[in-house]
């Protein structure tokens, strides 16, 4: 993308820092996720990423988490749909892979009550790059520019698990682009 003032770490560096962790240990991660605009702004070269620094579970056994087990329970007399595997572990429980997308994930677990999560805001309003934590963003103007599901808190229950694509990865343990 053009003028990204952005840097990731490279695959070779979220490959080591991810061996040399040990199951189930806690460490930082930090990532970006594009932020979906309302309809007309992207055309105008506005763009938005969520910057998210957060602590986590590595290398955990999704069927070994305590609320999978009690859903899996609760869920063993439904009738089971089929679905193709297109995931194949790098790294079992840490780093996998998607056949569909042709990209790599770090596999991560969330924990329970405060995990000392930081966001900021960094967008590209066409001229300049400009950073917001999250006080100065709800009072932006970019705000409101932003679709109005993404300003919604989330529903329902937070993933036990969920994946972070190699691609958005800017922190990692001791590693920092």
């Amino acid at each position: 993308m053009e003028g990204l003032q952005m840097k990731f770490l490279t695959y070779n560096t979220i490959m080591a820092e991810a061996a040399h962790c040990g199951n189930g240990r806690i460490i930082r991660v930090g990532y970006s996720k594009e932020v979906k605009l309302s309809k007309g702004w992207k055309e105008q070269g506005i763009r938005v990423y969520k910057l998210t620094e957060t602590s986590v579970r590595l290398g955990v056994n999704y069927g070994n988490i305590a609320t999978v087990k009690a859903r899996k329970a609760a869920e063993a007399d439904k009738p089971k749909v089929e679905r193709a595997n297109n995931w194949k572990w790098v790294i079992p429980n840490k780093v996998k892979s998607n056949s569909n997308t042709g990209k790599t994930y770090l596999q991560v677990a969330t924990l329970n009550g405060g995990h000392n999560t930081k966001s900021q805001w960094l967008v590209y309003n066409g001229h300049e790059w400009l950073l917001f934590d999250k006080a100065e963003w709800e009072l932006s103007e970019y705000y409101l520019m932003t679709d109005i599901k993404a300003r919604e808190p989330r529903k329902g229950d937070k993933p036990e698990v969920y994946t972070i694509t190699f691609d958005n990865i800017f922190k990692l343990g001791n590693s920092q682009a």
